[in-house]
């Protein structure tokens, strides 16, 4: 098991997940691998790895509109990394507190803002990260959050958080993920600290 990455000089999320994406089918091949499944929340990688590279390799690597294929250089490796690897994509959902897409996304924006991530190199059963592609959901959940007069609180069921926000200026919301709980804490501009008893 071993977390790989690395700064790209400039560019765009597009050429960061394309980039990846080359990374982890160098690793494979490097590794004589000859399967691989990426999970990835980016339905561009996966539309143009799977689809759409095919008909740009076809009309010489123009777009139907005649135009050239943006991120070709990197679309052109990905194409040739393809051949001699049977590759899978698998689609999981952004920033909806699926543990492994999680900590990809601290290493990239680490490597973003020029820091150096600590990577993980060991056995799988070490890694502190699970590789289920599933959310982290709450225990116990769903739980329901509510913000009355800039206090918040958490309820193990609707109806005592409707008893609290009822004829109140209120905020709430049912959560079920910890993602979506730090989501709506951050648009209340609240943290986990907040929440009182």
């Amino acid at each position: 098991m071993k977390e790989i990455g690395g700064p790209i000089e400039a560019g765009t999320n597009n050429e960061a997940e394309l980039t990846a994406a080359i990374n982890v089918l160098q690793f494979a091949q490097t590794n004589n691998a000859v399967s691989v499944t990426i999970y990835t929340d980016s339905l561009y990688l996966i539309d143009g790895a799977t689809g759409w590279v095919y008909g740009w390799q076809k009309n010489g690597w123009k777009t139907q509109s005649g135009d050239s294929v943006k991120n070709q250089d990197l679309w052109k490796q990905i194409a040739d990394l393809q051949t001699d690897l049977s590759v899978n994509f698998e689609k999981v959902s952004g920033h909806a507190g699926v543990p492994a897409n999680e900590r990809a996304d601290d290493i990239a924006t680490d490597f973003a803002k020029r820091l150096d991530p600590d990577l993980y190199a060991g056995t799988a059963g070490g890694y502190g990260v699970s590789l289920q592609p599933q959310t982290k959901e709450i225990p116990d959940g769903p739980v329901y959050l509510s913000c009355v007069d800039g206090v918040v609180k958490q309820h193990a069921s609707w109806a005592e958080c409707q008893k609290r926000v009822d004829g109140q200026d209120a905020q709430y919301r049912k959560v079920q993920t910890k993602q979506q709980k730090q989501e709506v804490l951050d648009e209340w501009n609240k943290t986990v600290e907040d929440i009182t008893d």
